[in-house]
């Protein structure tokens, strides 16, 4: 009895109950004590476990109560998110709440609903900077169309490619068909692509854009700048 007494002061509620569930296994084992003092025994031990059990239970309901209240809370904040999502249209903005989203660290219940905000975020997101993409290309093609460089796109880039070679390789990479007189010349340049690629080498459209009008002696010929428009979907 003592050993089970001193469990009603244990901070531990969890490790209470289960030393009492062992004691209870010990308790079968113990030899009769006599009718009289079985029962009263039985009962002063049943009052602990009753008393122990049931403040594990009172630790569970308001660890219940506490999740509830987190939940509820956490279910608020992704619903203010959300509002504030609708009407966002800066990437600052976007971005400052795509940071708050990522910071919440939420229970499963709540995770698809995290999880479609973040791809709407990201949808908005792209469709601003694709809209950006696109007023570059436009600021650019107006700058090249009377000889100039627009400022945001001078680059300064060293390349062992000739600006003609840039220009077929923009044309691959963009699944758009090089002159007829630059069969030969294409084919060679795909080879090269593709040794690159097998070597690990990242070849990409932006980059070998910012390559070619910087290499490109101004202005552009006429034909060369229709063909540069037709890789950029211009």
């Amino acid at each position: 009895m003592a050993s089970a007494n001193a469990e009603l002061e244990n901070d531990d509620v969890s490790a209470a109950c289960e030393h009492l569930k062992d004691l209870q296994q010990q308790w079968q084992l113990i030899g009769f004590a006599g009718a009289k003092n079985e029962h009263r025994l039985w009962q002063a031990f049943r009052a602990v476990n009753d008393a122990v059990f049931a403040k594990r239970q009172e630790e569970i309901k308001e660890r219940r109560a506490e999740q509830s209240l987190l939940l509820d809370s956490l279910r608020s904040e992704l619903e203010q998110l959300n509002k504030a999502a609708e009407d966002v249209k800066g990437l600052k903005e976007i971005n400052d709440i795509l940071n708050q989203l990522n910071s919440l660290s939420v229970p499963k219940t709540l995770r698809n609903q995290q999880n479609e905000l973040r791809q709407m975020l990201a949808a908005k997101l792209e469709t601003i900077q694709a809209g950006r993409r696109q007023a570059d290309l436009e600021a650019l093609f107006e700058g090249l169309e009377m000889g100039q460089l627009p400022e945001q796109w001078k680059k300064n880039i060293v390349s062992s490619l000739s600006s003609d070679e840039m220009l077929i390789r923009l044309e691959i990479l963009s699944d758009v068909e090089s002159p007829e007189m630059l069969k030969d010349e294409r084919v060679k340049v795909q080879i090269a692509m593709l040794e690159e690629k097998l070597s690990g080498s990242d070849i990409n459209n932006q980059d070998i854009l910012k390559g070619f009008i910087n290499s490109c002696p101004l202005p552009i010929e006429s034909e060369k700048l229709v063909r540069l428009k037709r890789c950029m979907g211009m």
